[in-house]
């Protein structure tokens, strides 16, 4: 595992990736953790803003005038902001700054409603997290329907 600093498995329910994450937890020096509410799409949604405010208006003079509709947008740094999702989330998952001796990650399921966005979303995730490595876990579908909550449901209407 140390071909990689950080590991982001993107899945859904009922594929076995809690399976998948406890088997790279029993790997010494290695950390992922489950799901979170999808709480890096948040970051993800940010930091498209600061790049836009950036790229649109940050190269203004007038921006750095207190008049300017946009005063400030010149301050809007997309690294910086990259350098500090990867704090935030090092710290919402529970791991050390100093940590850089473990690999680290998660894994998250609610993939399903950005998946328009998913490549650029996973961009990003490559920009905040050193050394990523990305998991695609999935499973036989017809399985996944049978398995956990998914029978109670009705399967034409699953995506």
């Amino acid at each position: 595992m140390t071909n990689y600093g950080t590991i982001l498995i993107v899945t859904y329910g009922r594929s076995g990736s809690t399976l998948l994450q406890g088997i790279l937890n029993a790997i010494p020096n290695v950390a992922i953790r489950g799901e979170n509410y999808n709480f890096c799409w948040g970051l993800y949604e940010a930091w498209k803003a600061i790049v836009q405010t950036n790229c649109e208006f940050g190269k203004y003079r007038r921006t750095n005038q207190t008049e300017s509709a946009w005063y400030g947008a010149g301050y809007m740094d997309p690294k910086r902001f990259e350098e500090l999702a990867q704090e935030l989330i090092k710290s919402q998952l529970g791991l050390s700054k100093n940590s850089d001796d473990v690999t680290w990650g998660f894994k998250e399921v609610r993939y399903i409603d950005y998946l328009d966005e998913l490549p650029l979303f996973l961009n990003f995730m490559e920009r905040a997290l050193p050394n990523l490595g990305i998991i695609f876990n999935t499973r036989e579908h017809e399985s996944v329907c049978q398995s956990g909550f998914w029978p109670e449901r009705n399967i034409k209407n699953l995506p």
